[in-house]
């Protein structure tokens, strides 16, 4: 399997766990130092655990109604690899109700033959958000 392929595939597993509810089973795909940089890039999320965490509030709180992510284009160089996927989302919190849409980005590394994920960003397109 190529290393584009590995990366789609962990990519999808992400998605499945935190859909699913599976939180614990992200930490096999976060590196232990990963950061996760919320839209709008000024505030982070640093390291496996605080990450999780962050997967789990949002899960226990949140009414996923809808989830469609779309297929990750991966960019492999060398160790490093970068997939970028379309999304659209639709979820109630706080008895609010969300629309958003845009594109998850996750950087990954290769580190003695597994790939891990060590920072990701959402970006929201400017025309989704509460509705």
């Amino acid at each position: 399997m190529s290393g584009a392929q590995e990366v789609l595939e962990i990519v999808r597993a992400i998605n499945e766990c935190w859909l699913e509810g599976r939180y614990d089973e992200l930490r096999t795909y976060f590196s232990e130092d990963m950061v996760l940089a919320m839209p709008g890039l000024e505030e982070r999320v640093e390291g496996r655990e605080a990450i999780v965490d962050s997967y789990r509030q949002f899960g226990e709180s949140a009414k996923v109604r809808v989830f469609e992510g779309g297929t990750p284009h991966v960019d492999v160089i060398g160790p490093t690899a970068v997939a970028t996927a379309g999304f659209e989302i639709e979820y109630e919190l706080g008895g609010t109700a969300y629309r958003e849409a845009g594109t998850d980005l996750l950087v990954l590394q290769r580190d003695a033959g597994t790939w891990r994920v060590v920072w990701r960003t959402v970006v929201v397109s400017p025309s989704e958000g509460e509705r």
